[in-house]
């Protein structure tokens, strides 16, 4: 829903900041040609941390949240678990299990109370998800799996699993194909190849048309020199992001409806602000909007706002906010209004920001806040009507907060 407070006046307040923020910008990459790069207040107003819920087995370094449009009170995690942020580690024997890793499900029907409804205990460490209708996929970072689920019923466990041509999977998006057929994309990451990490560098394509059927159908190598990391679709077409690389290229899905199966590179775009190119997660496949937000995790960081209507897979930037106090940022998601993008950042002690995205060429920087206690990561966020929920990832915790201003 939409937050009823004056954001109007917060949004104006912001601006007024704009002589002080010219001198933080100073060291952020010029935006790319045609491209505005928005200013933003020194000093925005932070968000109010209603409680901090700190639980081991439940949010044991959580990495992905999203709340579906299919149950809009209801928000999904998954969590690594323990060593989730030892990646070196994931393959050696004995490391390969992950204590508390796995799925839970919260309900925000009231929302400065999330309560638990469900709980899967994976494992190992997991990762993507996406939901499309009644189909929930979550990917197994370090062994490579794809589980398919009831989303009403995730407690039952995975409906199927597929394991991977590639030992690792990071990031999914669910694809509806003209021909009626649903596929899962799914970026290698974290994958390996004769025993060196960032040597996979593939997008693989899953049928999951049938849940309990999930097979791997295509798989393409990406034009990326390291491994890829977020995956965004529209239009029939993905858009991938490379793990510590400054590139996203682009592919032409539309031949997954053929016999065989088959997906095409078609663009690359390079800026040493597109580093690890993380795009949003929070929209349906096809729906005819024309506009990807993407993280840039970069110190500085922020967002690239960019235009992905065109049929060959360019993607000129329509606008950027890239400063200091938003390094790392990681896994953005929109307000359901689409008028604001909500911002992790990874970078230490951890936070979470919200950026007004209401004209694109200017986003602004409206609210922002950071963890206290030491130093994490926060991974992901998610808002729900005015408040925002920010995990940290090492400290097991999930941050309540309300958005300023809010009644």
């Amino acid at each position: 829903g939409s937050v009823s407070f004056p954001w109007t006046q917060l949004k104006g307040a912001v601006h007024r900041g704009e002589c002080r923020a010219n001198a933080v910008m100073a060291d952020a990459p010029p935006a790319a040609a045609g491209a505005a790069q928005t200013v933003a207040s020194a000093d925005p107003p932070p968000l109010e941390e209603v409680r901090v819920i700190v639980d081991e087995a439940l949010t044991n370094y959580t990495v992905n949240c999203y709340i579906y449009a299919e149950a809009p009170d209801r928000m999904v995690v998954t969590c690594r678990g323990t060593g989730g942020g030892k990646p070196a580690l994931w393959k050696v024997p004995g490391f390969r299990g992950s204590k508390h890793a796995g799925v839970s499900v919260y309900d925000l029907s009231d929302p400065s109370h999330p309560a638990l409804l469900q709980r899967w205990d994976a494992p190992t460490r997991v990762e993507g998800q996406d939901r499309l209708g009644s189909t929930l996929v979550v990917t197994e970072i370090s062994n490579g799996r794809l589980y398919t689920f009831n989303p009403d019923d995730i407690a039952a466990g995975p409906i199927a699993t597929c394991n991977l041509s590639e030992n690792g999977a990071l990031h999914v998006r669910l694809y509806a194909h003209p021909t009626g057929k649903t596929f899962a994309m799914v970026t290698s990451g974290f994958a390996t190849k004769r025993g060196l990490p960032g040597g996979a560098r593939a997008l693989m394509a899953v049928d999951v048309t049938d849940p309990a059927n999930p097979r791997e159908v295509a798989k393409i190598q990406t034009h990326l020199p390291w491994s890829p990391e977020g995956i965004f679709v529209s239009d029939n077409r993905g858009y991938v992001g490379g793990v510590n690389d400054t590139k996203f290229s682009s592919y032409d899905l539309i031949g997954l409806g053929e016999d065989p199966p088959v997906m095409t590179f078609l663009h690359t775009v390079s800026d040493p602000a597109y580093k690890q190119c993380v795009a949003q997660n929070s929209q349906p496949s096809n729906t005819g909007d024309p506009t990807m937000y993407a993280a840039l995790w970069t110190r500085p960081g922020g967002i690239g706002i960019f235009d992905v209507s065109a049929a060959d897979g360019t993607a000129p930037e329509v606008g950027r906010l890239v400063i200091p106090s938003l390094a790392m940022t990681n896994r953005i998601v929109l307000f359901r209004d689409r008028t604001r993008a909500l911002l992790p950042l990874e970078d230490h002690p951890g936070g979470v920001a919200v950026v007004d995205v209401t004209d694109p060429k200017q986003p602004t920087l409206v609210a922002q806040s950071f963890f206290t206690g030491g130093r994490d990561t926060c991974y992901c966020a998610c808002a729900h009507g005015e408040y925002v929920y920010a995990f940290a990832a090492n400290a097991a915790a999930m941050h309540v907060f309300r958005l300023p201003g809010a009644p």
